[in-house]
């Protein structure tokens, strides 16, 4: 009978010391598929969510940093706000039942046309297109920390120096909390960090309209706009190799043409910001590396970069130039002269 009872009690013991041990298992560190999975069941159980940020960008000679808001809800619903206060800078994506819409509210300007965006391009500031870049990448790496989780992935951006970001997510909330995209020397050229991440607020479809929140011009249509101070001559600090300036043309408002030929055929014209609407068909918001945001159109062979940035409305047009190389020209045209 003693030795019935021992038994017992010895079976009893294994099970004190091993049940807590399985749990203790179950509720270890997760791996990097099951900390996927987990992201992209959060994106499909959410209905919106809205963060703020701080974006820097590190492209140019010096750092610049913009505030970012996001507003998002399902099923197709955005708003992103990127402002600079010391450059007098803001500019708005927004997309709703009607198109997308690229504001710039101070200088009364509208860009509007249809678009697959954002499904179609990576996005530093959403967090469905950083979770789809994790699960694009088969070589992805992933480190768990006590409060979160690392990933780093290929960077799938326009901008041809940007090849890899590490993504920090929330362990608790899964809320994304810094992203980094870094050069091929691991160099971080663009850095976001969120300062807030709220999952389900309640927003409505009225609140992803150009004119919430003040974002609709308030300019005559055809007006200049007020902020504009004269067109600046510039030429693009970089352009295709066998490619030359042919041609000028300059008018007495500032206004001027420059016409490119020899192995590519490019043309870039400035003038005077005005208030009016742009519609096109379709066409793709392309966020430059200088932090301003154009709209690139196709018709046949003819492709069309339009972007405002200070003050000043620059139209590129080619036929035969790649898409990569016409946005690095429109970002070499746009950037700070070196002091």
């Amino acid at each position: 009978m003693a030795r019935r009872w021992t038994a017992r009690m010895v079976w009893a013991l294994l099970a004190f010391l091993t049940v807590p041990g399985m749990l203790a298992g179950c509720g270890g560190k997760k791996d990097a598929e099951g900390v996927l999975q987990d992201l992209e069941r959060k994106a499909k159980s959410i209905q919106g969510y809205r963060a703020e940020g701080t974006l820097t960008i590190a492209t140019g000679a010096h750092p610049v940093d913009y505030a970012v808001e996001v507003k998002h809800l399902k099923p197709a619903y955005y708003r992103v706000s990127l402002s600079n206060a010391a450059g007098g800078i803001r500019q708005v994506i927004v997309k709703n039942d009607d198109g997308v819409f690229v504001v710039t509210p101070n200088l009364g300007k509208t860009y509007r046309f249809q678009s697959r965006w954002p499904e179609n391009q990576s996005q530093v500031y959403l967090f469905e297109s950083l979770v789809r870049s994790i699960a694009a990448d088969g070589a992805r790496v992933f480190e768990a920390a006590d409060d979160g989780y690392v990933f780093r992935v290929k960077a799938e951006y326009q901008n041809r120096l940007l090849s890899t970001q590490k993504i920090w997510f929330d362990k608790r909330t899964l809320a994304p909390k810094r992203v980094e995209v870094l050069d091929a020397d691991d160099r971080p050229l663009v850095v976001l960090v969120f300062s807030r991440f709220e999952w389900n607020p309640p927003l409505r479809p009225e609140d992803f309209k150009p004119d919430a929140a003040g974002e609709k011009p308030s300019s005559s249509a055809g007006e200049t706009a007020p902020a504009s101070a004269g067109v600046e001559y510039r030429e693009p600090l970089w352009r295709p190799p066998g490619t030359e300036l042919v041609g000028v043309e300059k008018k007495p408002d500032g206004s001027y043409t420059l016409t490119y030929g020899g192995a590519f055929r490019l043309t870039i014209s400035a003038q005077p910001a005005r208030a009016v609407e742009v519609v096109a068909p379709s066409g793709e918001p392309v966020w430059l590396s200088g932090g301003a945001i154009g709209v690139l159109t196709r018709i046949g062979e003819l492709t069309t970069l339009r972007v405002t940035a200070g003050g000043v409305d620059y139209k590129l047009t080619t036929v035969d130039l790649a898409r990569e190389d016409l946005l690095r020209v429109a970002e070499s045209l746009l950037a700070p002269a070196e002091k």
